[in-house]
Order: C-alpha cells, then structure tokens, then sequence
C-alpha cells in the first residue's frame, strides 16, 4: 500500500508501528482507564509483568519484529541465513502477516476523519439550524468497502465539536475496522480543518487485534505531536499488550517525507516493560516502513534491542544483552514484511570515503583497499572489511604501502593488492598480501613493469594484471603479466591489443575479458578476450557505450559492468555481458553515478562500494549498493 502522505493525513502511522509489539521501554504498570465506544467483546486489560524487560538474544528479533506487525509475527521475512534457520524452528507456532496493520490502522482511523467536511456542514446549518450547536450525521465509503458513520454536536461560533464514529467493516486500501470510537476536538471554521482530534475507544477491531485507548492529535503546532495510552489484545491468544504515555513528534520535510521521534513505554505481557525511544528520527516516505532511521528499547540493566531502518525495503535488529552498550547480536538483513525487494539496495555508507580504492571478497566478507580523498599525491593505506550478512563495517591492519588507482584481486583465500600509485605520485610495482584470518600482510615478489589504473583477475589458480598506465612512459600499456602465488614469480603473457588504462578485467568460462578503458584519445568500448590455453587475443561485441573508470564483476559467468564515465554517461550505466553467446544487455541503473569506486561479490550478490562521482566532485565517495542480478532479469 503506497502512497503519499502530507502532514494533515500522515499523523498516526508511527504511533502505531512504535507500540504494536516494541518489548522495548522503562516505567510502571498497571491498565489503561481509557472509555468510550460501547459493545463488543469483554473489556480489555492488561495483566502481565510490570517489571522491566531483559533483552537477550533469542527475544531481541521478536519483540522488535512484533513491535511492527503485532504479537504472532515472529522472523518470518529474514534474510540472514541465522534468521531462516529461527523462522524454521518457530513456523509452526508463529502467524505470518505481510501487512503492517500497526501503522496502517491508525492511519485509516484518522484518514477517515479527515473526510468529514467541516466548512459544507456549516453552510448547512446555518441556512437551517436556529442555534450555534446543532447536530450532523453523514456516511462515508470505505474505497475497498464498509462504511463509517459518523454523528457529531458542533459548535458554530467556538469550533468544538463532540460525536461518535461507527466503522461497519470498513474498509481503507486493504484495512478493515469494526467498531465504534469517541471523538471530540476543535476545527478551524474558515478552512474547515482540523485544529485537535481526540480518539476514546473500548473496542477497534483491525484483523486479529482488538485496540481500547485513546489518541490525541494536535495539528495547531510544529512538529505536530500525538500523545496516547493504548492497549492492543490479540484475539489468538488473548495476550494484552499496553503502550503507556506515548509521544510522538512529527515533522514534515517535504510533501511525501515526514522524520519522526517516539518517546514512550511499551508493556509486554510475558516480557515486561521497555522504554522506546528514536536516537535518530524515522524517515518515513511513500511506503509503508521506514527507510531510514533508528528504533530503540531498553529493558533491564541497560539491555537493549535497536532496529535500524536501512531503506524501503529492508532492516536489522541488533541487541545489546549485557548493557556494555556494545551490541552482541545483529540479525543480519531483513526484508520489510510484505515488500518487493528490488535489485538495488542501499546498504551501510563505508566509514572512511575515498575513491580509486580497489576491493577484494572471501570467507563472505569484503575488503575496501586504498583510494585517496584529499590529495591524489597522498594515497590511503586504510583497510576495512564489509560483512554484507550484518551490513557491517570494520577496521582491519593497514596496507603496509598506501596505494590508489591499484588492482586487487583474490586467490585461496587471500588478498593481493597489486601496483597503483604510491605517495609522492609514485607508479608502483609493489605486490603485498592479506590474508584475513591471520589479520597480516606479507610483502610478495614485485610485479614486473610498475603501473596505475592496471586490471586483474583470477584464472584456473593464477593472477593476470593486465594493462594500464606505465610507470616510465606513463602512456596506455597493454602489458599482461602472470602471477603464481605458489612460485611467487611472474611470467610475462601475449600483449592486449588495445594498449589502455582504467579499463576492467573478468573470467568467465575458461576466458579472460578486457573491457572499456581509456586511450589518449579518450573512453573506449572495446572488449578483447584472452584465452591462457593459446596465450592469444580476439575482439569481441563493443560494449554499448564505451566507458572508463569503471567496475566489472562475474557473477555466475555472466559479467556486469557499473558506473564509470565516457562519452554520453550519467555514471548510472549497468551492462550484463554473456560471453558464451557474445551479447550485451543493458540493465537497471545504480541509484547513484560514480566513477573510482569498487565492487565485490559474495553470494551471488553484487556490493559497489564509495560510489560517488569523482569527475563532478558529487557524492561523499561512501555510498554502498547492493545489486540483485536475480532481481533483474
């Protein structure tokens, strides 16, 4: 259910997707005196723990994942491997739902008062009515079916207003409501709109939960504030959970995006109490989850379970068990329940920005190389590892020699940052070592002719550097050399054809590629193919537009090209080469252009780190996407 929301109709959804089920919060107990409405089933109140919620590991995923949809929501949209194996286990005891009632109920509630039209019922009185208080009663659709009726006392000459709501299964974008509420405010006469609302209820009907409590709205200040104490019964099996004194703060940024902070304590039944709390805002913008921002609840001696929004379409929860406010679980990436994930996601920015680095995957984790940011004559030797499972970044041991506009490339587990361009604008030949388990660089045997902006790739165990910009001439080389890290020597290889620098290298099916890159006369589409067996060079299909400064993976013997700069380009540019039928397909952009930046894949899935255009200067070369190619077929 997308849509836009303004400020006059987004007032409610947070409210909802901060109390459903956070076990998170600090603060008393007891029930909520709430009245109002009138019928229904049994009056309900809440009768679990009072005391305060610890947090630990195998709670922390399910009481933010109910925080959002309700009580029996359990694990089952994530995406760790970890979380699959849980939703596994609790499948059977667990409710699946893909639509997130605990914001859209809330939203409807108030959607629906907001069509009651002030300004025409007071034409009407006026011409018929003898006193400043008169009576009104109207129908309105549901635009998926029912009907709400309202009935409301209101006072021509103060704007006060008092009456009751009858939702007979209505029903608003797929959120059915039965039952009836209380409500009473003030409006503002010569607009007609809404000034305060107050929301008093026994019995709200929304699927399987029951709501009594109450809601107030005030839209006369900036940023809007809604307070309430609401209690929420699942009618599976019957558990109670209350979300005492609540505030919410809403501001809105533009027309379709609106930042929201939450303050509060959340009761759960078998759990107890935690405070909830935004250390950063919510962002909430045409869908129905957040896309950026932080949830947070602490339970007992500072446990606490966080859940960051990562975009539209995915999150993570981590929990800090032990209140050393360091967190010793991270669910890894889950999907927003009932969201299409597209092929691009944006994932956590790298701590330290740079381009021209070069990256480098094993053991499910990758490695950011190098680069530089402020000066091209002071390379980086700065070294951290991605983990895309937690969507993690840490610090590892530096490169022993800073380098930028270098290649790296993996091979039995270990890392090798090859040539590139040393501080003082030294063209290197310098080859080094990482080997990630051991945490330590080894210094290996230098590569023959010293280069910058060079390619490599890994083929049947050897390393090829290919090309580049040679470190004497400082002109386009099409040198190719072999690296066997089991002898540590060299063997100099048949020259490319094209001589460039800033190009790309892959194998895929026993070959080797050669892909775009730059001549002194500019970006190239040329695509040349090497065969190790016959040490020999043939052209192949052009690459649609010719690019440099980019980056190419394989994936599943299938190469992918991002970004880069040429001759008509936005930076955005994604092309699918299949070598085994010669073809080139192109495919859905990256959100953000760049050029210099890097990429590594793990799980079939595609990671483009500090993205940021270099030639324009825009973006904070931080930025990282992860690309689907399943996802985009």
């Amino acid at each position: 259910m997308n849509r836009i929301y303004s400020i006059s109709k987004f007032v409610l959804p947070i409210l909802f997707f901060s109390f459903a089920r956070i076990s998170c919060g600090g603060g008393g107990g007891g029930s909520s005196d709430s009245s109002g409405g009138g019928g229904g089933p049994p009056p309900i109140a809440y009768v679990g723990l009072t005391t305060p919620a610890t947090i630990t590991e195998s709670n922390s995923e399910d009481m933010v994942f109910g925080s959002l949809l309700g009580v029996e929501t359990g694990t089952s949209f994530a995406l760790s491997a970890e979380s699959q194996d849980k939703q596994s286990q609790n499948e059977q005891a667990k409710t699946i739902s893909i639509h997130p009632n605990v914001i859209d109920f809330p939203l409807v509630l108030n959607n629906t008062s907001k069509n009651i039209n002030f300004i025409v019922l007071k034409k009407y009185s006026l011409s018929t009515a003898v006193s400043a208080v008169r009576t009104a009663t109207d129908i309105i659709n549901g635009n998926c079916g029912g009907t709400a009726t309202y009935t409301l006392n209101i006072n021509d000459i103060t704007g006060a207003y008092d009456g009751t709501f009858i939702f007979s299964k209505y029903c608003e974008d797929g959120i059915v409501i039965l039952g009836d509420t209380n409500i009473n405010g003030t409006v503002n006469l010569a607009t007609g709109e809404i000034i305060t609302i107050s929301y008093v209820f026994e019995s709200l009907t929304v699927d399987d939960f029951i709501y009594k409590g109450n809601v107030f709205v005030n839209d006369a200040v900036t940023p809007q504030i809604i307070t309430l104490d609401l209690l929420a019964k699942d009618s599976g099996s019957d558990k109670v959970y209350w979300a005492k004194e609540y505030s919410i703060l809403i501001t809105e940024i533009n027309a379709t995006d609106s930042e929201i902070e939450v303050t509060g304590t959340y009761y759960d039944p078998g759990q107890g109490y935690v405070t909830v709390s935004t250390p950063e805002p919510l962002l909430v913008s045409t869908e129905d989850w957040p896309i950026l921002g932080i949830l947070l609840c602490v339970g007992d001696k500072n446990s606490k379970a966080r859940l960051t929004a990562i975009n539209e379409s995915s999150y993570k929860i981590e929990a800090d068990t032990d209140g050393d406010d360091i967190c010793d679980y991270n669910s890894g990436v889950l999907n927003w329940p009932g969201s299409t994930p597209s092929a691009w996601q944006s994932r956590t920015s790298m701590p330290t920005p740079r381009y021209f680095l070069a990256a480098g995957a094993t053991g499910g984790k990758i490695y950011a190389i190098g680069g530089f940011y402020s000066s091209d004559t002071v390379p980086l030797n700065t070294v951290e590892e991605y983990d895309p499972a937690f969507d993690v970044w840490n610090t590892k041991p530096p490169i022993p020699t800073a380098r930028m506009r270098h290649a790296v490339e993996v091979l039995n587990g270990k890392i090798y940052a090859i040539g590139g361009r040393a501080p003082g604008y030294i063209i290197t030949n310098v080859v080094e070592e990482f080997q990630p388990t051991a945490g330590n660089w080894i210094t290996k045997t230098p590569m023959p002719t010293p280069r910058e902006n060079l390619a490599a790739t890994v083929l049947n165990g050897k390393i090829y550097a290919i090309g580049g910009r040679d470190g004497t001439s400082f002109l386009p080389t099409g040198v190719v050399e072999e690296y066997n890290p089991g002898t540590e020597s060299w063997t100099t290889k048949a020259s490319m054809p094209t001589p460039r620098f800033s190009l790309t290298a892959c194998s895929a099916n026993g070959k080797i590629y050669a892909i775009g890159g730059s001549s002194l006369s500019g970006a190239l589409d040329v695509v040349e193919e090497y065969n190790p067996s016959t040490n020999s060079w043939n052209t192949k299909s052009s690459i649609p537009i010719n690019r440099t400064e980019h980056v190419a993976v394989s994936v599943n013997e299938i190469i992918y090209l991002f970004g880069g700069s040429g001759t008509v380009f936005t930076g955005k540019e994604v092309e699918k080469y299949d070598p085994s039928i010669d073809k080139w397909t192109i495919k859905n952009s990256m959100p953000d252009g760049g050029t210099g930046f890097s990429a590594g894949v793990v799980n079939a899935k595609v990671y483009v780190i500090g993205v940021g255009d270099y030639l324009s200067g825009v973006g904070k070369f931080s930025k990282v996407y992860e690309y689907d190619p399943i996802l985009d077929p």
